[in-house]
Formats: structure tokens, C-alpha cells, sequence
């Protein structure tokens, strides 16, 4: 299986949002990872859509990539894009366990989740033209708005 070189920025812009040990401040915009962090330590959820939107369009530029390039279909994924992808969601989904488990509430936190793991599956499965369209469809279709 061939590995196809994703451009540079989507790969930059996704560790950055990973919070990955080595990775650069995000620059401009809210960072998935810091949002996570901030709302774990004292709720606050400033940044935490905006976040997802620029996670979501990395992904969708990302999706629109491999579809572009004639190998697209049978490809394997950068490591780093993997890594990133899986850090944001674990963490976030942590962060998520142990504000329940305080009795705190997480339904904006688990939504970030469920809308970057939406998309995330997308990519993976590689014959989703438009990602917007399987979000909002699969939002309403969960009642999630």
C-alpha cells in the first residue's frame, strides 16, 4: 500500500491541535488540545467550537487530498496525521471520563468528540465526498443540532 505524502499544513495544523509533545504553538485560532485542558481544569469552553471547525475543515482539505491524487484510494496514512488524530480524541475523551466521574457536565466536550470522530471515520473510509454534508446529516439523524 502506498503512503501519500500529505501537504504539509494539514499535517502541521492537526499536531498542533494534537497538543503532541515537540509540536509548535497553533498560530492564530483556538487549539483543540488547550480548549480540552482548560475545560478539565475550570469548565471553561471559549474557543472549543472553533476549534472543531478548524479540526473538521483540516480534515475535510485532508479527505479532499486523497481523493485527488489517483493512489488516493488505496493508501496508507501518514503516522503523524494518525497520531494527532488519536491524541486530540483520547485526550478529549479522558478529560471526558473524569468530568463525569467528578459529576461535571461534558456534552459540549463529548460532541467536540463525536464530531471530529464523525469525520475522522469519513477520511478513513475514503469514499465521502462531502464531509459537511455527512456532519450535518448525521447530526440531525442523532437529533445533535
Amino acid at each position: 500500500m502506498a503512503s501519500i505524502m500529505v501537504p504539509i499544513d494539514i499535517c502541521q495544523r492537526l499536531r498542533e491541535h494534537s497538543g503532541l509533545p515537540g509540536t509548535p504553538q497553533l498560530s492564530g485560532g483556538a487549539v483543540f488540545f488547550d480548549i480540552v485542558f482548560a475545560f478539565e481544569k475550570d469548565g471553561t469552553v471559549a474557543g472549543l467550537d472553533e476549534a472543531v471547525v478548524d479540526v473538521v475543515d483540516c480534515l475535510e482539505r485532508l479527505n479532499k487530498y486523497y481523493q485527488s491524487v489517483p493512489e488516493g484510494h488505496n493508501r496508507s496514512l501518514q503516522a503523524e496525521v494518525v497520531y494527532a488524530i488519536s491524541h486530540m480524541l483520547l485526550f478529549a475523551l479522558q478529560v471526558s471520563l473524569e468530568l463525569s466521574n467528578a459529576g461535571r457536565d461534558s456534552r459540549k466536550l463529548l460532541k467536540a468528540i463525536w464530531q471530529i470522530s464523525c469525520v475522522w471515520d469519513a477520511v478513513l473510509a475514503g469514499d465521502i465526498e462531502d464531509i459537511q454534508e455527512l456532519l450535518l446529516l448525521e447530526s440531525a439523524a442523532r437529533s445533535f443540532g
